[in-house]
């Protein structure tokens, strides 16, 4: 369930990608827009598939200003194509930047 009150676009400030999501990206344009929808998912407080546990702490991050996390899995055209299987979206504390990952780099 999506949080009451999403941060902005404006606190949205750089989005930063790790290689792996770069290269991802270069070979799979359709990759690049799964990213984009993921990324409005996470400004829009819809975390994905975090435990409802994770959802509650994200929530309570968002109105505390600490670090925000989203965890989206790929459907199957995109993780045959890459070769991912999911991603994290990581919104920093002070909301300066956004990395977008997968879970073993972090």
């Amino acid at each position: 369930m999506a949080a009451s009150s999403p941060f902005t676009r404006r606190s949205f400030r750089r989005r930063r990608d790790t290689p792996s999501i770069s290269e991802a990206s270069q070979q799979a344009p359709r990759f690049q827009q799964f990213l984009q929808q993921c990324i409005q998912r996470h400004q829009g407080g819809d975390w994905g598939e975090l435990t409802p546990e994770d959802t509650v702490a994200n929530n309570q991050a968002l109105k505390a200003g600490d670090r925000l996390l989203s965890k989206y899995q790929l459907p199957p055209h995109l993780r045959e194509a890459t070769g991912i299987s999911r991603i994290w979206v990581l919104t920093e504390a002070d909301r300066s930047a956004t990395v977008i990952m997968q879970p073993e780099e972090y």
